[in-house]
């Protein structure tokens, strides 16, 4: 790669010499957006308003070398932002438009925000769609927002806002038109209960984001907070990164169906996810079902896989008791599972309990433990130094993500 790109300085520009190496680095997907990673000067495409200071950050990036930098002293109650131009970004009527933004804000009871909004044909304002906030951090955070363009759209405005006094950085912004799912088959003998495939933001009367409290596990280090649990473009991402607060050494991303009442107290059923595990030593991406209301045993293990042992791939129940827990577990070798996406099933019809890994059945087994009502959950986080399980992750493989492409459950015929 150094050999290339020597070469390349020789023959091209500075400007599409900095564009190579962005997307080769970043892997940064195409955007509606221009200039999405902000090699370029950004004066172009985006302008400013609001009561601040407004930099291309040399200096500062998620990827790459530049980013855009907002400065303020302004009040709590103010906003400043960097925006596309107006006119630059066509739009219509009637499609839904997904978007995502990493973001880093280093203020004092300060936020960051993205921002996409809708406009006609003579720029005039038709509304917004906003993502959850950023807080401050001194780890990037990446955001998403999508919205569907209401009647008369003709363009589509991409904004980096920075509410109250700080500082705020944005790189590698992502905006997308979002194309229609195509369906998938549903197997033989089941009928789809409850379907999750992340087309929109999160749906709180679906999904319980953890927020603000530690992960359970002897040898875990991480804190759960819900600016790591993210969707973009289709995906859900649970993050795991640095904590730059006091307490546990990492923040790391997790939630579960609890609030789905229907699909989230079942005794039987099939439960099918796509998925694709986070990256690194120390790394631990886990989707299971466990009890609701909270009880523990029983804990089905759908798939886990740790980034110190990143071939094997960990399916097992739990049955015993809470003082005396017994482990059912089975070993799944061939494969690293952080480099691409797999789908993972788990059925429990009767008594039995079957786990395929992309369509091929890996462990079939008597269930162990007393029926109880199950709910199903994902998480990703590190541990504790020396730990047999997972380890400690470093800085250098951090952020890492599990990403989920769909969720699905299904109930017997």
């Amino acid at each position: 790669m150094v050999k290339h790109t020597k070469i390349l300085i020789v023959v091209l520009s500075l400007t599409l010499l900095a564009s190579l190496v962005v997307a080769s680095i970043g892997n940064t997907p195409a955007s509606l957006a221009p200039n999405p990673s902000f090699e370029t000067n950004p004066t172009t495409s985006y302008y400013t308003n609001g009561n601040s200071v407004f930099l291309w950050d040399l200096a500062t990036a998620h990827f790459g070398t530049h980013s855009l930098k907002i400065s303020s002293k302004q009040t709590s109650g103010a906003f400043s932002r960097w925006m596309s131009k107006t006119n630059v970004i066509s739009a219509q009527a009637g499609q839904t438009y997904s978007g995502s933004v990493w973001m880093k804000d280093t203020g004092t009871g300060s936020y960051g925000k993205f921002v996409i909004t809708f406009w006609n044909s003579g720029q005039g304002y038709l509304g917004s769609y906003e993502s959850i906030s950023v807080l401050p951090t001194s780890v990037w955070t990446q955001v998403t927002a999508q919205g569907v363009a209401p009647a008369n759209t003709a363009f589509v405005r991409v904004e980096f806002r920075l509410y109250g006094p700080g500082t705020l950085w944005v790189d590698d912004v992502i905006l997308n038109l979002k194309s229609a799912v195509t369906p998938t088959p549903t197997p033989s003998g089941w009928t789809l209960l409850c379907g999750e495939e992340f087309n929109a933001p999160i749906d709180p009367a679906k999904w319980k984001v953890y927020s603000s409290y530690d992960q359970n596990g002897a040898t875990s280090d991480t804190r759960f907070m819900s600016s790591m649990t993210t969707v973009s473009n289709g995906i859900l991402h649970l993050g795991i990164a640095m904590n730059p607060l006091t307490g546990k050494k990492y923040i790391g991303g997790g939630l579960d169906n609890e609030p789905d009442t229907k699909c989230s107290t079942l005794t039987q059923g099939r439960w099918e996810v796509r998925a694709k595990m986070p990256k690194g030593f120390g790394t631990d991406g886990y989707i299971g079902l466990y009890g609701n209301p909270h009880k523990w045993p029983p804990e089905i293990i759908i798939t886990e896989n740790i980034g110190k042992r990143r071939t094997i791939n960990y399916i097992q129940q739990i049955y015993g008791t809470s003082t005396d827990p017994k482990y059912d577990v089975t070993q799944v070798i061939g494969d690293t599972w952080d480099t691409s996406f797999h789908t993972y099933v788990f059925e429990w019809e009767g008594t039995t309990l079957r786990w395929y890994i992309d369509g091929v059945l890996k462990k079939t087994a008597n269930q162990l433990y007393s029926s109880y009502p199950m709910k199903i959950g994902a998480g990703a986080w590190s541990g504790t130094c020396g730990s047999t399980w997972p380890d400690c992750a470093s800085s250098s493989v951090l952020p890492a993500y599990m990403d989920i492409d769909y969720v699905r459950i299904y109930q017997k015929n």
